[in-house]
């Protein structure tokens, strides 16, 4: 078997690219790997490291928070186990904030990551919905009846989540079938 480095001097590394318009939010995310990570204390002889950096064009905000929520989301998707030692990152950058902010990150991290062609477990569909007592972020796996996240503020009926998650069900088949 081949040294990651060896594998990355073979072509392995490879760049994928999305810009990605829901409502009024706008991001562009491009998603870098597998590489050979520069920081050796971060790196996992076991599986793949996946990293996330938001950047806001206007705002100068804390985005720490969101950039962990991703990068378990993305830990998730990628099929880390076959880029054992290497490096995945995903950059976004937030063009426009509006309603859909996480969810937009979410969908655009994923189509760079299938176009930079790492190999991923599962697919991913996100939006966000806001009540008057609540707001709720579901990711789900288009296909299956399967989330990958789901984050709620606030107090929200169990007819609430379901109409939602009926709603993302909905635009994945949608946008998933064409």
């Amino acid at each position: 078997m081949d040294k990651p480095s060896a594998l990355v001097e073979k072509g392995w590394e490879s760049i994928g690219y999305s810009r990605y318009s829901f409502g009024d939010t706008q991001v562009v995310a491009s998603a870098y790997g597998p590489y050979e990570s520069k920081a050796v204390v971060k790196s996992n002889f076991e599986k793949c490291l996946v990293e996330v950096v938001i950047s806001d064009v206007f705002f100068s905000t804390d985005t720490s928070t969101e950039e962990a929520q991703l990068k378990n989301l993305f830990s998730s998707l990628v099929d880390s186990k076959k880029y054992p030692y290497l490096c995945v990152t995903i950059t976004i950058q937030i063009i426009s904030r509006g309603d859909q902010l996480i969810a937009s990150c979410i969908n655009a991290g994923f189509l760079a990551l299938k176009q930079a062609c790492i190999d991923l477990k599962y697919g991913a569909f996100a939006m966000e919905f806001k009540g008057k007592t609540f707001e709720c972020l579901l990711a789900l796996v288009p296909h299956t009846d399967l989330i990958l996240l789901s984050v709620v503020k606030g107090l929200m009926t169990i007819q609430d989540y379901k109409a939602c998650v009926q709603q993302v069900c909905a635009k994945t088949q949608e946008l998933f079938t064409h």
